[in-house]
């Protein structure tokens, strides 16, 4: 009997409690913004992206030059690797390395014997 006492208490306090406070949840904005506020207000707003959009054509047109000249810079790397590559390829073939002074000097092995012998 105890028990169910104190439960039926509980709820008339929280009854109590969410009609004291019911209106707490319910509140709306009841202002609206009047024309002059409103043409305000997207003035501000079209001058804030103007002013972006102005700032992103500077930046194209101050870094447009120098995007140029590294495009030529790359251009110009670009061949020197290709000229590199084909140096390289020239030094390695294999008649370039017969004729180099340094296997001139060299005589070919006529026999060879190899150590077959365990460790």
């Amino acid at each position: 009997m105890y028990y169910q006492q104190a439960l039926t208490s509980a709820r008339r306090q929280r009854s109590r409690r969410i009609k004291r406070n019911s209106e707490l949840g319910s509140y709306s904005a009841s202002r609206q913004m009047g024309p002059v506020t409103s043409t305000l207000f997207l003035a501000i707003i079209i001058g804030v992206l103007a002013l972006l959009y102005l700032t992103q054509i500077t930046r194209t047109s101050v870094y447009g030059p120098q995007i140029n000249e590294l495009s030529q810079q790359q251009a110009v790397l670009l061949q020197q690797q290709q000229e590199l590559q084909v140096e390289a390829a020239r030094l390695q073939s294999v008649a370039r390395i017969e004729e180099s002074s340094a296997v001139a000097g060299l005589e070919p092995e006529s026999s060879v014997t190899y150590d077959n012998r365990q460790q």
